[in-house]
């Protein structure tokens, strides 16, 4: 879910420790284009679970800052995006564009933090996972 984009569903109060409008007015709303996880029919939160059980799966959304298994902003996304354009007299050859990302925000994932006690370094960040990665595929079928 995409904040501002769309005419059937926006998401608008993604359980957030940043953008916390819904719960204090003096913090922000989520700005347009940041992510939310979207429908997910595990319902998982005690929010959801009041108020969509019994959902089809992709309809399980509530766009509250209570229900973070369904709202809860993406800070790590792998996205694709892929388009396919036929070509020839017979339109049997394709031609395939496509766009693979990892960490498509770019946010920092911390991946280990250390836990030796007598260690100078005890309780800091020690590591971090890989920062953006984008891929881009063409590919001709005939």
């Amino acid at each position: 879910m995409v904040p501002n984009c769309g005419t059937m569903v926006s998401s608008q109060n993604e359980h957030s420790r940043w953008y916390a409008h819904e719960l204090d007015p003096a913090l922000p709303n989520p700005p347009a284009g940041t992510l939310a996880g979207g429908a997910n029919s595990s319902i998982q939160d005690p929010y959801a679970q009041s108020k969509l059980t019994g959902c089809v799966a992709q309809f399980c959304y509530i766009d509250d800052i209570q229900s973070w298994s369904t709202n809860e902003e993406a800070i790590n996304w792998n996205a694709a995006l892929a388009k396919t354009v036929p070509f020839g007299r017979d339109g049997l050859r394709r031609l395939d564009f496509r766009v693979d990302t990892t960490n498509l925000l770019n946010h920092v994932n911390y991946s280990a933090i250390s836990t030796v006690v007598n260690s100078a370094t005890f309780g800091s960040v020690t590591g971090a996972a890989a920062m953006r990665v984008i891929y881009f595929t063409t590919r001709v079928n005939f």
